[in-house]
């Protein structure tokens, strides 16, 4: 009997090494491959929001390959071209992404900004305006618009849309401070 377990101790020793180079170990499981357009589309926004950019556009761009009909993909990518100074690539994501979903306020707000970023305010004005028709209770829409009236020294107007961004529940302060930092740009 001893010699059966001095045999099996051997056998451990030998064999649970060779076994563990061969991959008999269990490793840890790796994350699943992403595999639809809102996957790829999900992993890109939780790289932009590390700061990875060019990763995330990567994977923006994966989606669409996988989906060229998926308008979020291509939103979103607009935002990063938008954000990396490549406003004529954002402009064309947009539009690709309001022909794909007509309704698409977020879109239409997206290239407003892009258009205010360039000087374009009256071409703003009309995106904030469909933005703003879509979806009416974002905040976002009547700041970007209150901005591009600001530069167009159109006071009544921009200070409208400021009250009603307050009234969906943006800060009054943070708001009239950097409408007055606008108006000392103009």
């Amino acid at each position: 009997m001893k010699n059966l377990v001095i045999v099996y101790a051997v056998i451990l020793l030998v064999l649970l090494p060779v076994a563990s180079a061969l991959g008999c170990q269990q490793q840890p499981t790796p994350p699943p491959a992403a595999e639809t357009a809102e996957e790829h589309n999900e992993r890109g926004i939780a790289l932009a929001e590390k700061g990875q950019y060019e990763q995330a556009i990567l994977e923006f761009n994966k989606a669409i390959r996988l989906n060229p009909q998926y308008a979020p993909a291509y939103n979103n990518r607009g935002i990063l071209y938008a954000d990396l100074g490549e406003s004529e690539r954002a402009i064309e994501d947009f539009d690709e992404a309001i022909r794909l979903d007509p309704q698409y306020a977020g879109a239409y707000n997206n290239r407003g900004s892009t258009y205010v970023d360039i000087g374009e305010f009256e071409r703003a004005i009309e995106d904030y305006d469909e933005a703003i028709r879509r979806n009416p209770q974002d905040a976002a829409s009547y700041i970007g618009r209150a901005a591009a009236y600001t530069f167009l020294y159109m006071d009544e107007e921009a200070q409208q849309d400021i009250d009603r961004a307050v009234e969906l529940g943006f800060p009054p302060d943070i708001l009239q401070r950097d409408i007055e930092r606008l108006k000392e740009q103009r």
